[in-house]
């Protein structure tokens, strides 16, 4: 494969430098650490406060690719899927013997 895309620009050295001082400033040496893949403990009974729901029942994923390996591996063996999704969704749960139902975005 050959990635055509430019390569990424470094962020100005004044930019970097300020976020870097805010980092540190708010975060200490924490900031610098890679948070727990289902989400801080404090992201969790925040979201969990925000959807009246418990924090252990909240993960927190970086993209729509590790939420959808995250559900296939669960326990449940039926999900529902809004319609229109990504075709990619479809075919993992499908491979993985999941149960599909689609819900459509007009019936909100």
């Amino acid at each position: 494969m050959i990635d055509l895309n430019p390569p990424p620009q470094a962020w100005p050295a004044k930019s970097a430098e300020l976020l870097k001082q805010c980092l540190w400033e708010s975060c200490g040496a924490s900031g610098w650490e890679t948070p727990p893949a289902e989400g801080t403990d404090e992201l969790r009974a925040a979201l969990a406060r925000w959807l009246n729901d418990r924090p252990e029942r909240i993960r927190v994923t970086c993209s729509v690719r590790s939420a959808v390996s995250m559900i296939a591996d669960g326990p449940s063996r039926r999900v529902l899927i809004e319609a229109p999704t990504y075709r990619g969704v479809i075919k993992v749960f499908l491979a993985r013997g999941l149960q599909n139902k689609f819900v459509s975005q007009l019936a909100r």
